[in-house]
């Protein structure tokens, strides 16, 4: 985080609760704290030990997931672009793939997409001292609920609560059907 060496947990909760988020007809936009919902379930299911997190289906479906638990109306195949503009947020970093430099320093507006990420992105990370907090049961849980807080309706909270109460019991079926979720192949993302 630019201007603090040792970043603490609430140094993050704050940032999180001031995400960098478009907006549309007025309300802030989800993607943003649903890939960082995303995130904490690959964390707390044990997927985030190295601090690589690839652009593959089990983030883009989990992100799926919280977008249609906090937004029933929002486009599901749209994963990419909290991938991208998270990084604007200075904790999460882009990784290329070693041969594909090149591409990457190029990349342009008009080539951000899926397809530019699945062949160009080897992973993302977070800062160090974020990844050391995501892997505490108890600092994901207080980041979590920092966003739920922040950036969940009001109305969506109890269920989206209940859901992750759920989902950590490895029930995903039941965090399925208490939101209602729309999953689609992330192959057939733009």
């Amino acid at each position: 985080m630019p201007g603090i060496t040792n970043p603490t947990l609430e140094d993050y909760a704050q940032r999180f609760r001031k995400l960098h988020t478009g907006r549309s007809q007025g309300a802030a936009k989800p993607h943003k704290p649903c890939l960082l919902l995303a995130v904490i379930e690959l964390a707390a299911a044990g997927h985030l030990h190295d601090n690589r997190i690839p652009y593959g289906p089990l983030l883009v479906e989990a992100f799926q997931r919280y977008l249609g638990a906090v937004n029933p109306e929002a486009n599901p195949a749209t994963a990419f672009y909290p991938v991208w503009h998270l990084e604007n947020d200075k904790f999460w970093h882009l990784h290329p793939k070693p041969d594909r430099d090149a591409a990457w320093a190029r990349r342009e507006l008009r080539h951000r997409s899926a397809k530019f990420l699945y062949d160009n992105l080897d992973y993302a990370s977070l800062d160090p001292a974020l990844h050391r907090l995501l892997l505490d049961a108890q600092a994901r849980t207080q980041l979590r609920d920092t966003l739920i807080d922040a950036w969940v309706p009001l109305e969506r909270r109890a269920a989206i609560r209940e859901a992750l109460r759920c989902a950590e019991q490895e029930q995903d079926w039941v965090f399925r059907v208490l939101c209602g979720t729309r999953v689609q192949d992330v192959s057939s993302e733009p």
